[in-house]
């Protein structure tokens, strides 16, 4: 009787690749499972390909998932991208803008205080009033022009708050009914 031909390469194949166990490779061959198992043990084979197999069968079902729905996905993707856009771009001109009034503000006040010339204690107080409210609005501009790449949340990016721009008026000393 003939010794039956044995396709190691196939049964090597489906061993590597983990899915099937031994006895079924065995069956699928008309070979004894301990045959193959001394025989892998000879070659050094390995059953270290499961991991990349699972990842790459729940590839092809997501790929096959998504054919179907994907240009109409795509369709609605791409719109909510542009209106989100469009709301982020008016956000942050309008945040611009309102750090732009907040500085011309602030310098107007400085005028005021230059011309009005008030005692020393009144004086040394609207400084520093004033000195706090540039600091705050220079670190709005900052933030609204991107100054400081090393901020955390930026426009655009997830966790992203817009600061909010207020402005008070302190009237000083003998100014409190002038309009």
């Amino acid at each position: 009787m003939a010794k039956q031909d044995i396709d190691w390469e196939q049964i090597e194949l489906d061993y590597r690749a983990g899915i099937k166990t031994l006895r079924q490779i065995a069956a699928t061959h008309a070979i004894s499972h301990v045959a193959i198992a001394h025989k892998a043990k000879k070659l050094g084979w390995t059953r270290d390909l499961t991991a990349r197999i699972a990842a790459r069968a729940d590839e092809q079902v997501t790929a096959a998932l998504n054919k179907t729905d994907s240009g109409k996905r795509l369709e609605a993707e791409n719109e909510i991208v542009e209106s989100a856009a469009s709301a982020l771009a008016a956000l942050q001109i309008a945040q611009r803008r309102d750090v732009g009034k907040a500085r011309e503000v602030v310098r107007a006040l400085f005028d005021q205080f230059e011309q009005a010339k008030p005692g020393l204690g009144e004086s040394v107080r609207l400084v520093k009033q004033l000195t706090d409210s540039l600091r705050g609005v220079v670190e709005l501009e900052r933030q609204v022009y991107r100054m400081d790449a090393k901020e955390a949340a930026q426009p655009g990016q997830p966790g992203f708050v817009p600061p909010l721009v207020q402005v008070e008026f302190v009237p000083a000393k003998g100014e409190a009914g002038q309009a």
